[in-house]
């Protein structure tokens, strides 16, 4: 069985999150140390935390890029979960015009600081509450989604 192909929405999402591997590959931080093993991303808070790293930390590149390829892990699995074969609901609808990664990071640190009840919260879930909330699907396709001919 072949794996759905990626939809408009998973390319945008990509384009969210797709350079930072990348550049963080390129530009390890001084000396060539790992980040530090502390990220331990379990409630919203962790990934709040992570995501807000001041870019004056030495870990600021590896932090950032763990954020989000969080970010980018979560909403990618929803889209792939809610493929045209699948029949699930999506819940989620990205805009058809891509957001750079440091717009995506920073309107969810905004929106998690707004919501601060979520925080103790698995981070699998306040991530989804972020996306769900700020990238509603129009009543029409939040059904299954759907073949387009």
């Amino acid at each position: 069985m072949r794996p759905p192909a990626l939809t408009r929405p998973a390319l945008v999402c990509l384009g969210f999150f797709g350079a930072v591997p990348a550049a963080y590959a390129q530009n390890p931080p001084a000396g060539g140390q790992a980040p530090p093993a502390s990220y331990h991303i379990r409630t919203l808070q962790d990934v709040v935390n992570l995501c807000s790293t001041p870019s004056s930390d030495p870990s600021y590149a590896g932090a950032i890029g763990l954020c989000a390829g969080y970010l980018s892990g979560v909403i990618d699995y929803h889209l792939a979960d809610t493929a045209r074969a699948t029949g699930r609901t999506r819940r989620v609808c990205l805009p058809k015009t891509a957001t750079t990664r440091e717009q995506a990071v920073n309107g969810f640190v905004s929106w998690a600081r707004l919501n601060s009840q979520y925080m103790a919260e698995p981070a699998v879930q306040g991530v989804m509450r972020y996306f769900i909330n700020t990238y509603p699907c129009p009543a029409e396709r939040s059904g299954p989604a759907r073949r387009s001919r």
